[in-house]
């Protein structure tokens, strides 16, 4: 989809189309949702097992998001389960395609092992040596970006706070925000 002014050439779109431009950054965030969902539904979220991050100690879905480096959102999953692994999460959506295609990808510590830049882990009982922590620094600069995505693709009130509609409602509400989303960055509507 064009912009609306699409008969002129914008010349910040000539920098963002350079080739270290199309590295992206993917990564994934957490919407929560209710432990008790709606009366009307009779569905209680602890019965689905599969929404529990034990990393974000909730319940809820999870979703991959890329960007370029220049922070232009680029793809959004589906909504998955909340246990889902960054590195699993990447394997099973489309993500690993794109990246793989874009040339590369920079993500953090839970993509190690996908063929993606990520930073080095401490080792246990060990240090980072001074060019490491360097490495890491420069890495994490560079996944600003989407970090950045994250922050307005969550700043939407139904993907920061707890879902509390109808269990199996959450599919459509999830795709029209994403929708509305991507047409809002796309035309400026913020």
């Amino acid at each position: 989809m064009n912009s609306p002014s699409h008969d002129h050439q914008d010349p910040a779109r000539d920098q963002r189309d350079t080739p270290a431009n199309h590295h992206i950054t993917p990564n994934q965030t957490t919407s929560p949702t209710n432990p008790r969902s709606a009366a009307t539904d009779n569905v209680n979220v602890y019965d689905h097992d599969e929404l529990w991050s034990r990393k974000h100690g909730t319940t809820g879905f999870n979703a991959q998001l890329i960007c370029l480096l220049d922070g232009q959102a680029v793809y959004i999953s589906d909504p998955l389960p909340g246990r889902t692994h960054d590195a699993k999460a990447f394997t099973t959506t489309p993500v690993a395609e794109i990246v793989e295609k874009s040339g590369g990808g920079i993500a953090d510590k839970g993509y190690q092992g996908c063929d993606v830049i990520t930073p080095r882990k401490t080792p246990p009982g060990g240090e980072l040596s001074k060019g490491d922590k360097a490495n890491n620094t420069a890495i994490s600069r560079l996944r600003a970006s989407v970090e950045r995505l994250i922050a307005h693709f969550k700043s939407w009130r139904i993907l920061h706070t707890d879902y509390r509609r109808p269990y199996d409602t959450y599919r459509d509400a999830y795709d029209a925000t994403r929708g509305l989303f991507f047409f809002s960055i796309t035309w400026g509507f913020e």
